[in-house]
């Protein structure tokens, strides 16, 4: 169930880098953010005998929260 959350990190992550010099570091770490908090909050309402399908939509956003990681500039 966790190849779920590392699946959508690594899609996270190169989803960022081409995103980022259209909308800037700001706007992709604020969806990165938005996403982890939507997740959080999916996970905290997922109740202990929830569907597999349920508990995968959560990891599925709590592994897009790559994206704020992404977003850094490297050093010059």
């Amino acid at each position: 169930m966790t190849a779920v959350m590392t699946v959508t990190a690594a899609a996270g992550a190169l989803l960022s880098r081409r995103i980022l010099p259209r909308l800037g570091p700001r706007r992709v770490a604020a969806a990165g953010t938005a996403l982890l908090g939507a997740a959080c909050l999916l996970l905290t309402r997922t109740p202990a005998d929830s569907s597999p399908g349920l508990l995968a939509a959560a990891l599925l956003l709590f592994g897009a929260r790559a994206l704020p990681r992404s977003a850094r500039r490297p050093p010059h």
